[in-house]
């Protein structure tokens, strides 16, 4: 009978050390079926700031709220607005009704839903203004990219294309259309 105590003591042993050295511990208390498609996290009046190693501002984020859902592999976000701080002082800020930001592959990106503006400023050059419908963000190239129509303004100057797609780094900015069509631009010099 002192055998089955110690197979017993063993097992618990071993369940134990098991539990304690895995990275992800055995779910004890799954998730309910019907909470499935409930985010797990949910930040209200979101006012995030990051700075990098010498203390300069790359980046500031905020939202109305975002919804993290780990499942997904996604979060929801409304009301954005995100601005990317550059070396030389220049900035673009992008501003949005929704987006959804996708980490679950290589090239992680954020899809901009509803009045998306895409504002590039600085001391040097006037205000370029891009707006559309929808425009996708690759963050950790700092690409940005709309295959719906875009609307830009800069000055009294102003344009539209069937896509476009920014490079943030070197602010290469780029607006295309379907063969046969043509980019439809208006210039109008300041007097």
């Amino acid at each position: 009978m002192k055998w089955v105590y110690g197979v017993a003591a063993a097992v618990l042993v071993v369940g134990f050390v098991y539990f304690i050295n895995t990275e992800d511990p055995p779910n004890i208390f799954p998730f309910p079926a019907s909470l499935s498609d409930e985010p797990d996290v949910v930040v209200e009046e979101l006012d995030l700031t990051r700075f990098d190693e010498n203390g300069r501002r790359q980046y500031r984020i905020r939202a109305g709220q975002a919804r993290y859902f780990k499942a997904k592999g996604h979060a929801e976000i409304s009301d954005l607005n995100l601005t990317v701080y550059m070396a030389d002082q220049d900035s673009w800020e992008l501003i949005a009704n929704s987006g959804i930001f996708n980490e679950t592959v290589e090239d992680p990106y954020l899809d901009l839903t509803g009045g998306v503006g895409l504002t590039a400023t600085g001391a040097k050059r006037k205000p370029l203004f891009v707006e559309s419908n929808t425009m996708r963000i690759y963050p950790l190239r700092k690409v940005v990219e709309s295959s719906t129509t875009v609307t830009v303004r800069e000055g009294n100057s102003n344009f539209r294309a069937e896509r476009f797609e920014a490079d943030l780094s070197t602010k290469r900015v780029e607006f295309s259309s379907s063969p046969g069509k043509q980019v439809e631009l208006h210039l109008q010099t300041d007097s």
